[in-house]
């Protein structure tokens, strides 16, 4: 997939992460719903950092997709979107 991103789109992702602040910090902050998912075999952001924004967001929703890595939604749509739906009709609820 990345090798059919332009280089003028890839040099505007690297510069954007280049001059980021730094957030982590205000995670405690957010007082919506969260969802996260992450697929198990993620080496981009793997579920150890999925765990660390679980931990830090009050009351977020965490989901580790089986048979997936960075894409879960491509990789598996169907646990992908049944755990989705299950959020949005949760948080519909409220």
């Amino acid at each position: 997939m990345i090798q059919q991103t332009s280089k003028q789109s890839l040099f505007k992702t690297l510069y954007a992460f280049s001059v980021r602040k730094e957030t982590c910090t205000k995670l405690s902050e957010i007082k919506i719903p969260v969802l996260i998912i992450v697929g198990k075999e993620d080496i981009i952001t793997p579920p150890k950092a999925a765990r660390f924004l679980h931990s830090h967001i009050f009351q977020s929703t965490l989901v580790v997709i089986d048979h997936a890595g960075h894409l879960t939604n491509l990789e598996n749509p169907e646990k992908f979107n049944s755990h989705l739906k299950k959020f949005l009709r949760e948080i519909e609820l409220k």
